[in-house]
């Protein structure tokens, strides 16, 4: 019986007895822990002295177990398996964690770039939760809990990864069926409540003769303006193409070449789960340069 002093066992004495009650050879447990034989048969007599027993018996053939060892050893063999047991069940919960990446995306890049692609990058991660603020609110990275940002505007400050991820052009689109005539008054869709520098704000400055027929707070609604025909808009091209209805309007200083940003948290960016975002990210856009 193990005595009441023997409760602080040593596990490295007991790891190493696990492995020599295994293997049954002096030469080849001290191998497979990768020490020598010497260092494994005074840790040996070190954990005789702990547990305050004989474990061996040694004699001119060796070394044999005795009663106790064969006893040690037999609960050796339980704590392996439930050691194996363990390091299953934890490799399974590894698998079963979603990692979440949280990212502020411009709206209409989520939904007409990300989002339709996402099924293929869940077949390929799937365990990774992919948290999407798109909000017209600019979020700080350097400050708040986000992992990454995709967007059109370029950060000046903070402990950030900034990559560019290529350029759109947003310009003036109108329904193929809506009459337009330059020379009289242009139905326009403007924005309500936008700073003066919004750029589909600065570009609609250069339209001669415009007239707002609609004010919106949301992309969507401009989309949903232009499929019924109440005026002219602008969006970038890669939404356009989403619309075979929709036909580019030609006037002049009326389009603007613009970069996507990715921009990463530093802290963010080490882990593996973030990092396959990124790649599918870069893969995505690709074509964009």
């Amino acid at each position: 019986m193990f005595e009441q002093e023997n409760k602080g066992m040593n596990w490295d004495l007991l790891y190493n007895y696990m492995v020599f009650s295994k293997c049954g050879k002096m030469r080849k447990a001290a191998s497979m822990l990768n020490i020598s034989v010497s260092t494994l048969s005074r840790r040996m007599e070190k954990l005789e002295s702990d547990l305050n027993m004989s474990l061996f018996r040694r004699n001119a053939n060796g070394i044999a177990f005795t009663e106790e060892g064969y006893r040690l050893a037999e609960y050796c063999k339980l704590l392996d398996g439930s050691i194996a047991e363990i390091s299953q069940a934890m490799r399974l919960t590894e698998n079963n964690i979603r990692k979440v990446v949280r990212c502020s995306i411009v709206a209409d890049i989520a939904r007409y770039l990300i989002i339709p692609h996402l099924n293929e990058f869940y077949q390929n991660n799937p365990n990774i939760l992919m948290e999407m603020d798109t909000s017209m609110q600019l979020v700080d990275l350097a400050n708040e809990d986000w992992d990454l940002a995709v967007r059109f505007s370029r950060p000046e400050r903070g402990a950030l990864i900034v990559k560019r991820l290529g350029s759109t052009r947003i310009g003036l689109y109108r329904h193929q069926e809506m009459p337009f005539d330059p020379d009289k008054s242009v139905p326009f869709i403007g924005w309500h409540k936008k700073d003066a520098d919004f750029l589909p704000n600065v570009l609609a400055r250069q339209i001669e003769n415009y007239t707002e027929v609609l004010r919106v707070s949301d992309f969507s609604e401009v989309i949903l303006a232009m499929k019924d025909k109440v005026g002219i808009g602008f969006m970038p091209d890669y939404v356009a193409k989403q619309f075979p209805q929709f036909e580019y309007v030609d006037l002049p200083g009326t389009y603007r070449d613009v970069d996507i940003w990715m921009v990463v948290r530093e802290a963010s960016a080490k882990a593996p789960h973030v990092k396959q975002f990124m790649a599918f990210l870069n893969h995505l856009f690709s074509d964009f340069n």
